[in-house]
């Protein structure tokens, strides 16, 4: 995932010391597609071969987080998205449809 880190103190409390904050991408979007945001609820689908890493076709997931593609551009597993037990990458082109946009409060 891309990030800066930002640490701040904040004294002690109960053993805590200090908040870390990264900036992070938080959507993603292009011409003829839905924005997807953090956030965002949607129904996964297999490629062509049937296969979908760790989840099943169909599935619905939230997507928890994006990461910036391989330098040479191959990979495509740019997407974290969790079915409530695990997080997972997955491809844009596994998302099938957007369910629910994400909360007014995560935009």
């Amino acid at each position: 995932m891309h990030k800066e880190e930002t640490k701040v103190g904040i004294g002690n409390r109960s053993g805590y010391s200090r908040l870390v904050g990264r900036l992070a991408f938080v959507a993603m979007e292009g011409e003829d597609a839905n924005i997807l945001r953090v956030g965002t609820i949607v129904r996964l689908r297999a490629d062509s071969q049937g296969y979908l890493r760790n989840f099943h076709d169909h599935d619905s997931v939230v997507i928890v987080g994006f990461q910036h593609p391989d330098t040479d551009g191959c990979a495509d597993y740019i997407i974290f998205a969790s079915n409530g037990t695990q997080v997972l990458e997955i491809k844009p082109s596994n998302i099938e449809c957007v369910l629910q946009d994400a909360p007014r409060s995560l935009r």
